[in-house]
């Protein structure tokens, strides 16, 4: 049995993907835009929070640039990151939000796990 094979047979389940964490990509596909923000969609009603929780999580867990996210929301790449940085805040206060992103966050991480 390989390392990778070891790996993901062990100790995959607790793998979040991550940009902090690089090798965490080897064992998991990105979530796509779609996916994205139909399960915000799901979670939060229209408004500015749903937009950018959508930013944030497009940013944080794919290897989309903030050019791109600016280009498909029609804003620039400093309003992209303004964006994210206002649902790192958001994330930090209120415990009901955070919650709604944690489980968010595993949805997509649990759908998106190499076999």
């Amino acid at each position: 049995m390989s390392i990778e094979e070891y790996v993901k047979k062990n100790f995959v389940k607790i793998i979040e993907t991550d940009k902090e964490i690089p090798a965490t990509k080897a064992f998991t596909e990105e979530a796509s835009m779609e996916e994205i923000f139909e399960a915000v969609d799901k979670m939060f009603s229209e408004g500015r929070l749903s937009r950018d929780v959508k930013q944030y999580l497009w940013h944080r867990y794919t290897s989309v640039h903030l050019k791109e996210i600016g280009e498909q929301f029609k804003i620039s790449e400093s309003a992209v990151s303004h964006a994210v940085s206002r649902v790192s805040k958001t994330i930090a206060k209120d415990k009901k939000v955070r919650k709604k992103i944690d489980k968010l966050i595993n949805r997509l991480n649990h759908s998106k796990i190499k076999p």
